[in-house]
């Protein structure tokens, strides 16, 4: 017969009895994906197949783009259902996934719809077009983004601990589904993306940095406006204590795609593809939004005063200037969950050629020889008081010249956006420095004024700002000025430079919920084994153990696990409407385990479909399913009206 190439279409006869007929069909790597029907004309009849066949993105095939070699990552990064987002370094969130849910695929391949047959061959645009499907923002997406109550039509992002309810109470209801933060638009985004064949994995970068795209190119900065008294005025982006977002894999690299609906890419809420190389290297342009993600990850604070420091003048905020920069606390690290277990991987190596850390443009006043620092912790446990020591050197102060510190150290709630909510603490001494000795000010600030707060979606964030005067009299002046343009929000004078050292120090304290004890009073059967059908059908008992380590009582406390093949419906009861201070409780929870089956890209069950990758030869005839047998882990979480945690 004719030699077909295998980049192409085409179709052989492969065997036949007298009733039937066996054909195999060639799909070449490059075509479009989507829901696909077939048809067989022979002679003068025409047969249509009884089934929709799906056709995906093939990442075991060389010839395809998304192709990944690694087995292992295969496991991980398209057959894994369970999965872990960071919320911090210590707080986790576990998701499932659900890609092998046929609800999942339907939805995705309705989104991706509007694309034509060469987008949908594209990866790329595939990808890009996900990630602007995912949110409700434009063309009724998937998930409605709401960072604030109240949350009447929806449920509240963190009730949600998997794809699959989403997806399907879209499907049911035919509208965009609330609500969702950046750990929701993650989830969805990775079961959308690994449903249609493209390997992904969530990552979570701490201290996200969010510059509005209104002010033109990215500039990389993150600015903070002080008034002449050291309180903050306004700025211009913010810093999240986290942000959550999806990485696909093709052409032999990762690629950053994001859903959570920031700033707006060709007038559409939607991040990427942008190659982490480039973010890396810094080869930043608007194509595919490199220069939005390397601002998340690379970009400085900037302090800014309402007098001509001598060090520039902000380029669009008139009478400010100047005061102070810092490098390194933006991005602070990035983690997903190993291929190895369900540990954290930490892969900032591949944004960043390196971490900094906090660091200082500068430290000391030129014209005082002050110099002030502060040692901040970077989290805390509920029940633990907050305890901040600045520690300020005078080199040159002596009785007969004393030297003056105009001090103002605050302790504010902040959203998980970086935008202040309630002020828990604040003390504006005036300090004088007579001696050449160090100088040591404890700011401490009880449990009890934030620990009603606790869980893993707020944080603490300390400010602290100090002016140094040469003495008495010059400090008098300035305060004589600032309060006479408009309570020290207008520049001192834009001509003359008062060019004494503004130190103004913004950090992040974590607050960390107390951890769950979770045992299991049975194990399962070895699952990749023949005895893992054992596990089907079977009750297993957890025991959840939690101290309340707070100063008042917790009330209207929640229990829920879930777990795929393992919980069908995610269980929820109040086991307890009340927790003494420092009481221990313990629950036991009832998990049965439904179905072991796991399966992989090209075995999503439906009564009435085929799902095929594409760059393959398939079968018209479906052949046996095959199942992978592999049970993965149970999440619980423990809510109350104070407190949650998530292990």
């Amino acid at each position: 017969g004719e030699v077909q190439e295998p980049g192409s279409w085409f179709a052989y006869l492969n065997g036949e009895t007298p009733n039937t007929r066996q054909y195999v069909v060639n799909i070449p790597p490059s075509a479009p994906i989507g829901a696909y029907s077939l048809l067989i004309s022979s002679n003068d009849r025409t047969f249509t197949t009884q089934y929709i066949i799906y056709l995906l993105f093939n990442p075991w095939a060389p010839s395809d783009p998304v192709y990944l070699p690694d087995p292992e990552q295969l496991e991980e990064y398209i057959k894994n259902q369970q999965g872990m987002i960071w919320l911090s370094q210590r707080g986790v969130l576990g998701w499932t996934f659900d890609q092998f849910n046929f609800n999942v695929l339907r939805l995705t391949m309705h989104f991706i719809s509007n694309l034509d047959q060469a987008q949908r061959s594209d990866v790329r645009a595939v990808s890009r077009e996900l990630a602007a499907k995912m949110n409700a923002n434009d063309d009724n997406g998937l998930v409605i983004g709401k960072w604030e109550g109240p949350w009447t039509g929806g449920l509240l992002p963190w009730h949600w601990r998997g794809s699959g309810p989403i997806f399907e109470r879209y499907l049911s209801t035919g509208a965009s589904v609330g609500y969702g933060q950046c750990w929701v638009f993650a989830g969805v985004l990775v079961s959308a993306t690994r449903t249609v064949g493209i390997p992904s994995r969530p990552i979570t970068n701490f201290q996200s940095a969010h510059e509005p795209s209104n002010y033109g190119p990215y500039r990389e900065s993150i600015d903070y406006f002080f008034d002449g008294y050291g309180r903050q005025r306004g700025s211009i982006g913010s810093i999240w204590n986290y942000h959550a977002w999806v990485e696909a894999w093709f052409n032999d690299a990762w690629h950053v795609i994001d859903s959570t609906p920031q700033e707006r890419s060709e007038a559409v809420f939607q991040i990427g593809p942008a190659a982490t190389s480039n973010v890396r290297s810094r080869n930043v342009s608007t194509k595919w939004d490199t220069d939005f993600v390397s601002s998340e990850v690379n970009s400085r604070i900037s302090y800014y005063v309402p007098y001509n420091t001598g060090r520039g003048r902000h380029p669009f905020v008139p009478g400010f200037f100047l005061g102070r920069q810092v490098v390194g606390a933006v991005g602070t690290g990035m983690v997903t969950k190993s291929v190895k277990g369900w540990e954290a991987e930490q892969i900032g190596g591949i944004y960043k050629t390196y971490l900094e850390g906090h660091k200082y443009v500068d430290s000391t006043d030129p014209v005082t020889g002050v110099s002030i620092s502060s040692t901040v912790p970077t989290q805390v446990d509920p029940g633990e008081d907050v305890q901040i020591v600045v520690t300020v050197l005078c080199a040159s102060c002596n009785p007969s010249s004393p030297k003056y510190l105009l001090l103002r150290l605050s302790l504010y709630l902040i959203s998980c956006t970086g935008l202040p909510t309630s002020l828990l603490a604040e003390t504006d001494p005036l300090v004088p420095l007579v001696n050449s000795t160090t100088v040591r000010i404890i700011f401490n600030v009880p449990s009890k004024s934030y620990e009603k707060y606790a869980n893993e979606y707020n944080s603490l964030q300390f400010y602290s700002w100090a002016l140094s005067f040469s003495n008495i009299s010059e400090y008098s002046a300035y305060i004589d000025n600032i309060t006479n343009n408009m309570d020290g929000f207008n520049a001192t004078s834009s001509d003359s430079e008062f060019n004494h050292r503004i130190f103004t120090e913004i950090k992040r304290i974590e607050i960390i919920p107390p951890a769950l004890q979770i045992t299991m009073e049975r194990s399962f059967e070895d699952p990749h084994t023949s005895s893992g059908d054992k596990n089907i059908n079977t009750t297993y008992t957890l025991r959840v153990r939690m101290k309340n380590p707070l100063s008042t009582p917790l009330t209207k406390i929640t229990v829920r696990a879930y777990g795929v093949g393992v919980i069908q419906d995610e269980t929820s009861s109040i086991v307890s409407t009340r927790m003494a201070p420092g009481e221990t409780s313990v629950w036991f929870l009832n998990a049965t385990v439904t179905r072991a089956f796991v399966g992989n890209v090209s075995r999503i069950e439906s009564p009435q479909s085929l799902v095929t990758p594409r760059g393959s030869s398939s079968e018209i005839v479906p052949s046996e399913k095959g199942p992978v047998r592999e049970v993965r882990p149970i999440f619980v979480v423990v809510n109350s009206d104070e407190i949650s945690r998530v292990d």
